[in-house]
Parts: C-alpha cells; sequence; structure tokens
C-alpha cells in the first residue's frame, strides 16, 4: 500500500512536470493580432536590456502596458516598430547557443540579423559579435565560390545589405586583403626620416595623421601633403627622458608614455598645433604602455610593476583613481592601419610606410572579388589564373588600375595567345615604320 502511493505520488509529479514543460514550449515568443506585432514579456524584457532603441522608447514614453488579449493567458507587450526580420532578433536572444543559431543561417539571413540588430541599437558587444562572424564567413571559400556562382547569387547579397552596412564589412575586411597583398609590396611607399635616435611607437589618428615617439626624448607629428605624402608638420617637446609609448584617441587628444615616469596629455588648439594640457605623474618606473578601456578610462602600465587606471572629471582633467601592483610583463605594439603599414626600418631613426595602392577605395563587392579570386589563386595550385567566375571578371575590370597591377601576379585574364599578337603586331608597326622611314631617308 504504501509502495503504491509512492509510485502514485511520483507518477503524479512526472506527469505535472511533463504538462509544465509542454505548456512552456507551446508558448510563442511573438503573435501577430490586428496587424500589431507582439512580443512575449519574456523576450521583451530580454531585448530591452539590451536595445538601445526600447529603451529610449520607454524613457520617451514610458513603460508599456501588456496587450489585452483575454484569449491569451501569457503577458504580450506590442512592438511600434518595423518589425520586418525581428524574428532573428528574438530568436538569437532566446537561444542559449548563440553560436549553433548562427550556423544554420544563410548569409544573406545574418545580413537581416546584422542590420536588424544595429537598427534595434543592441548592445556593442553583440554587434561586434556578429559583424565579426559574418567578415568570418565572407573569407571562407566555399561562401565566396556560392556568392560569385552566378549574377543573380551576387545581386541577392549586395542587394541585402545597406549602404552602412556595406561600408563597415568593406572597412572590415580591408587589413585581411592588405595582409595578403604586403608581401607584393617590394618597395616602400615612402621613408620618414627626422629622429635623431630609436624609434619606439608609431600610431595613426582616424584622419591619417601619424605620431612617432623616439629615444631623442621627441614626438613628431606627421601630416600627409597634397601629394599625399607624409611631413614632418610639428615636434613635440618636454619629455626628459625617452618616449616610449603613445596612444591617439578617435577626438584627436594624443597620450605618450616616458621614461621620465610621466604621461603628457596632448590636445591641439584651432589650428590644429599640439600643445601639452597635462602631466600625469605617481608611477616611479619607466612608462611602457598606455591604453584606453571602452569606458574612455586611460590605463598605463609601468617597470614599477603597477598598473594605473586614470578617469576623467567634467573639466577634461586625468585623476588616478587605480593603481594595481602584480604586472611582471610588458606589452609590444605593432601599427597596421587598413591601407598600408608603418614600420621601424633596420635604420633605427627611419619609419617606411609600405601602402598597397587603391586599397583604400575598395568597395564591398570589390574586396570579395579579390578574396575569390586569391582562394581560386590557391586551389590552382598558385598557378597563374586566366580565368574566373563571370561575375568576378565584371567586379575585377571595375578594381582602381594601381590594384590590378598588384592582382596580376594571382589573375591575368589577357591569354598568353592574345598577348603575343599584341606584342607581334606593335613590332610589325614599328619594323615598318623603321623601313619607311630609311627608305625616305636614303633618298
Amino acid at each position: 500500500m504504501r509502495l503504491g502511493s509512492i509510485y502514485a505520488l511520483a507518477l503524479i509529479c512526472t506527469l505535472s512536470a511533463h504538462s509544465a514543460e509542454l505548456t512552456k514550449k507551446e508558448v510563442s515568443t511573438t503573435i501577430t493580432n490586428k496587424g500589431k506585432y507582439l512580443l512575449h514579456h519574456d523576450v521583451y524584457h530580454k531585448l530591452l536590456a539590451i536595445s538601445g532603441t526600447l529603451q529610449n522608447d520607454n524613457a520617451e514614453h514610458g513603460t508599456p502596458n501588456p496587450a489585452n488579449l483575454p484569449e491569451v493567458q501569457e503577458p504580450y507587450y506590442e512592438i511600434d516598430h518595423d518589425t520586418q526580420y525581428l524574428q532573428y532578433i528574438t530568436d538569437y536572444i532566446s537561444t542559449d547557443n548563440t553560436h549553433a543559431y548562427l550556423n544554420t543561417l544563410s548569409l544573406v539571413q545574418l545580413i537581416h540579423l546584422y542590420q536588424n540588430a544595429d537598427y534595434w541599437s543592441l548592445e556593442t558587444p553583440i554587434l561586434d559579435n556578429l559583424q565579426t562572424y559574418i567578415v568570418g564567413k565572407l573569407q571562407n571559400k566555399d561562401v565566396l565560390n556560392d556568392i560569385f556562382s552566378t549574377q543573380e547569387s551576387l545581386d541577392t547579397f549586395l542587394n541585402a545589405c545597406n549602404s552602412q552596412t556595406k561600408a563597415t564589412l568593406a572597412h572590415t575586411l580591408l587589413p585581411y586583403i592588405r595582409n595578403l597583398f604586403l608581401p607584393l609590396v617590394t618597395k616602400p611607399h615612402q621613408t620618414l626620416t627626422g629622429h635623431t635616435e630609436w624609434i619606439n611607437s608609431v600610431r595613426l589618428r582616424t584622419d591619417g595623421t601619424l605620431f612617432s615617439c623616439s629615444n631623442d626624448r621627441t614626438i613628431r607629428v606627421w601630416k600627409k601633403d597634397t601629394q599625399d605624402l607624409y611631413q614632418c608638420a610639428q615636434t613635440l617637446t618636454g619629455h626628459t627622458e625617452s618616449v616610449k609609448s603613445l596612444l591617439v584617441h578617435t577626438d584627436g587628444t594624443l597620450f605618450s608614455g616616458s621614461n621620465d615616469c610621466t604621461i603628457r596629455v596632448w590636445k591641439t588648439d584651432a589650428q590644429g598645433t599640439y600643445h601639452c594640457m597635462q602631466i600625469l605623474t605617481g608611477h616611479t618606473a619607466p612608462i611602457f604602455e598606455v591604453e584606453l578601456l571602452t569606458n574612455g578610462t586611460l590605463c598605463s602600465c609601468s617597470f614599477d610593476n603597477t598598473t594605473s587606471l586614470w578617469e576623467k572629471d567634467l573639466k577634461g582633467t586625468y585623476h588616478c583613481t587605480q593603481t594595481s601592483k602584480g604586472h611582471t610583463s610588458y606589452i609590444n605594439r605593432v601599427v597596421n592601419p587598413d591601407y598600408a603599414q608603418f614600420s621601424r626600418s633596420d635604420d633605427y631613426n627611419k619609419i617606411l610606410v609600405r601602402k598597397v595602392p587603391g586599397l583604400r577605395r575598395l568597395s564591398l563587392e570589390q574586396c570579395l572579388t579579390v578574396l575569390y579570386i586569391y582562394h581560386q589563386y590557391q586551389n590552382n595550385k598558385k598557378q597563374l589564373l586566366v580565368q574566373v567566375s563571370l561575375p568576378a571578371h565584371n567586379v575585377y575590370n571595375t578594381l582602381p588600375s594601381s590594384f590590378k597591377n598588384i592582382v596580376i601576379p594571382w589573375y591575368n585574364p589577357t591569354p598568353l595567345y592574345k598577348k603575343l599578337l599584341v606584342t607581334g603586331l606593335a613590332a610589325s608597326i614599328i619594323g615598318a615604320g623603321c623601313y619607311l622611314y630609311y627608305k625616305w631617308f636614303r633618298k
């Protein structure tokens, strides 16, 4: 009797749990009612926690009340926005394994998800994760083969991308393309001289301004002239020992760390000239590296085995808010912008500028075409290609001529017999001209 009661109780608990699981599965995350798009309250609050767009709506209009749906037991919230492709967002934030979910989406669906995430102003780490995943797929040879299989497939992908997405993806792909082509650039575009001792660091501002620091205790500011060549625009002095590290903020503020144990903060005036605005002290040994955290806090590490955090007050003045002990190693930094490489040469006081001509002007379809041709070249046992898919060839024809000259080791659509024919024809014309000239001259 007792065993029977225990068995009955266990059976009831199992059935109840199974019923609850079925009920949970039956709850839809999204429903449509009278043309309105509604989100289940769990999904709504998940989206609210990471969506700047939804947070701004609630701040402006207040938290909405659940929709009045007598036939539905669960609370739902109406979404008063463009809800096209919102299902991708709700599925993405509802899944426990986002990577596995992304693997189930096609490339076009991934683009819709990314653009919708941007529309809803999802948190930066989510946007960065989606962007990284898409860029990774765009470098896959099988994905590229699918994109360039037909003109329709290429157009379908490009039409799914808005102008901002195209620009963002192209900009993100440029460093990968640059790394493929820099070995083919044998001569430096320019050699920068001026420092008298060893150069320790180079940094690049978003507007193209270059900064370098040296053991000669100076910082040099290099700007491009009308010929696209760098010229030294200013030499910054003030440090009393070697300048080891540089950091440039997106707003143009420059930070320099030195063996004199200080960090200097440099800002520009209305004419674009840099001036030292503040000297940060506190470290007791040379400073090797300065870096900005994502929240704007300045971080410095020193040979005194400490790292310090510096926060800016309302007046723009930095103050040390924390010093941590325990660091025993340092970080070395190399600067590689999208279109060029700046490196210290064997001549310790020079900077070599190596550029891939035309790289900065590449569109998304041109970036993808270059990657496609590269993979085809690799599959062809690194033998010169004379033919690729028609869509890829059509885009190839739009590449800047300076860039085509670099691609030639991989792809040259002019067959050999055509080259010989053109060469022979040119030789015949020159020969005939020489003969006529000689005949005329003898007369």
